[in-house]
């Protein structure tokens, strides 16, 4: 008999248990009966927050998000750091933290990508992306103004067209990795890790950086060296 829990407690509880059981096994491996016997839940529990499997791992990836966003918060509070340093830090600290969990993170990017493209949940993980960065970004981007270190003309809307160029970015790269892993083009990695170098070129220009001060280029290299594996070690 399943113990008793609040509502968002069970719910969490049902999320982690499949995030548990997808890092292990691929999407169409997983049945909806294995998630509900493994958290101990009635399919009716189950039911009553979730509609289907596609509907879970769309809360799945809200819970990754949330994650990310808790690292993040930490990395803003920080008084040692400068807004350069801080930049730097988000990014080394989110891409690590998806590193430490490429298991579900692959096990998200094959069901978006594996058969096709799922649109619509690529689109929820991607436009919860944008609303997470944006307040962000807007707050590093303030603080380097203020402290001299960025000088963009107009601060607010480089924030906001940062923060679309990098959704972009990340959505074709994302695609672009799984069709290089799944046809196992090493030179497509190389010139997916190339691309994150002219992504760190546009930053620092957007931004009236002094070149060469981010760390984009070698923290996604390193990511898109840890998917790879994830997606070897799944096969």
């Amino acid at each position: 008999m399943s113990r008793r829990m609040l509502p968002e407690q069970r719910r969490l509880q049902i999320i982690q248990t499949a995030m548990e059981l997808l890092a292990e096994q691929r999407y169409e491996d997983v049945s909806l009966q294995q998630i509900i016997e493994a958290a101990g839940v009635s399919k009716g529990g189950f039911y009553h927050h979730f509609r289907s499997k596609d509907e879970l791992m769309a809360a799945a990836a809200r819970y990754l998000a949330e994650q990310f966003l808790g690292t993040v918060a930490g990395v803003l509070k920080r008084e040692d750091l400068t807004a350069v340093e801080k930049l730097n830090e988000l990014f080394r600290s989110v891409n690590q933290q998806k590193r430490e969990e490429s298991a579900m993170v692959m096990a998200l990017m094959l069901r978006i990508y594996a058969d096709g493209k799922n649109v619509l949940l690529e689109d929820q993980v991607f436009s919860e992306s944008k609303q997470i960065l944006l307040p962000i970004l807007q707050s590093v981007v303030a603080e380097g103004v203020a402290e001299g270190s960025m000088a963009p003309s107009h601060p607010d809307d480089a924030a906001e067209l940062f923060v679309d160029l990098f959704v972009m970015v990340q959505r074709d790269a994302s695609e672009r990795l799984m069709r290089a892993l799944q046809s196992q083009d090493a030179a497509a990695l190389d010139r997916l890790k190339h691309r994150y170098s002219l992504v760190e070129q546009l930053t620092e220009n957007l931004f009236g950086l002094k070149p060469g001060v981010l760390r984009v280029a070698e923290v996604a290299a390193a990511t898109i060296d840890a998917m790879a594996a994830a997606y070897v070690g799944r096969q």
